[in-house]
């Protein structure tokens, strides 16, 4: 294996980069309301716009 030279690296990826930034948003719309899931629409939307899939739910006592 090759050593890697760490100083190269970047610490965030571009996925994470995107996270920190929509939960910053949604705090922000939130102004003090308690947080709340998203409903699976909009769970889907956003992956949509970001290129990603969700998770699918396993069902209970599988």
């Amino acid at each position: 294996m090759k050593k890697r030279e760490s100083e190269k690296e970047a610490w965030e990826t571009p996925s994470l980069e995107w996270v920190h930034r929509v939960r910053r948003e949604r705090q922000l719309e939130r102004a003090g309301r308690p947080p709340r899931p998203l409903s699976r629409k909009e769970s889907e939307k956003l992956a949509k716009m970001y290129g990603l899939k969700l998770a699918r739910r396993t069902p209970v006592g599988r």
